[in-house]
């Protein structure tokens, strides 16, 4: 009896899973406790607000809206940064009991591993169903990018990560609107936004947001080019409402941040920082890239 050649759906399949299953197995020895190619530096300032989150969390308590957010021992930028408005991370928060030893996993490493196996699915998906690429193209793709964030943003900060994995979903279901249209997939590239938003600092959502126009922009672009005004126009509103229904989505992220401000100033008052350097025209460019916006 011959074997029945695989079909194009279980071939489909097959190379949606390789990518994923490949980067498992880069992540293996990090997962067994090995640092592999990650740094433990990123743990240090991504574990700890974890573990915080974990035990106020489970207490009943909840520091997105509680302005004695550690007793006012916590500096304003790290209480923006932490990923407590991120609904994806509750799970793992009420995964934690306490123990600082025994929530490593739960707390950092499974978040970090499950988001870059998610961003490599989406990153996929965007290669194949949105840019019509080969299974190989796209699979080196996903890997590009999923593994991107783990060496460019201190290898592992969890907001970075949460922040960057939404960032190809977001352009899919974009890409998608503007050449098919539909409301589902406009509010599916606005709910993307929105995840991406809350999962990271200020700088990283300044950075996805930023993505996200230039993005729509370069298919406003593309689609004119073609001169198909449907689907420029569709790109064009199709980013707006992205931007727009992800703030507002997200707004609650940005709820403290005027109070965060007026506290920084007054510090400032007090004890007026030393003098900076100026910054050369090349450096003042690089704040405008994904990451960089906001770190002024």
């Amino acid at each position: 009896m011959t074997p029945r050649a695989p079909t194009a759906s279980s071939l489909r399949w097959i190379g949606t899973f390789i990518g994923p299953l490949l980067l498992l197995i880069f992540l293996l020895p990090y997962l067994c406790g090995v640092s592999g190619a990650f740094s433990g530096e990123a743990a240090l300032l991504s574990y700890p607000p974890q573990l915080f989150l974990s035990r106020l969390l489970r207490a009943g308590h909840y520091p997105w809206f509680d302005p004695a957010v550690g007793a006012g021992a916590v500096d304003w930028s790290v209480r923006l940064s932490h990923a407590a408005l991120y609904p994806p991370n509750w799970p793992f928060l009420l995964l934690g009991s306490g123990s600082a030893f025994a929530d490593y996993p739960a707390l950092y490493l499974f978040p970090l591993a499950a988001h870059l196996l998610l961003s490599c699915l989406f990153a996929f998906a965007l290669a194949r169903r949105g840019l019509r690429l080969d299974p190989a193209p796209a699979l080196l793709l996903s890997l590009s990018w999923s593994l991107s964030p783990v060496f460019a943003l201190q290898t592992g900060r969890l907001p970075a990560i949460f922040s960057l994995a939404w960032l190809p979903a977001a352009a899919l279901f974009l890409l998608l609107f503007s050449r098919e249209g539909g409301r589902g997939r406009l509010l599916a590239a606005a709910g993307a936004a929105a995840l991406a938003s809350p999962g990271g600092d200020l700088a990283a959502a300044a950075g996805v947001f930023l993505s996200i126009a230039v993005f729509g922009l370069a298919l406003v672009l593309a689609f004119l080019r073609r001169a198909d005004r449907l689907a420029a126009r569709r790109a064009l509103g199709g980013a707006f409402a992205a931007l727009v229904l992800g703030g507002c989505l997200s707004g609650i992220r940005w709820a403290g941040l005027p109070e965060s401000l007026r506290l920084v100033r007054e510090a400032e008052l007090a004890a007026p920082p030393p003098p900076g350097f100026p910054l050369s025209p090349a450096a003042r460019a690089g704040f405008l890239g994904p990451g960089g916006v906001g770190a002024a």
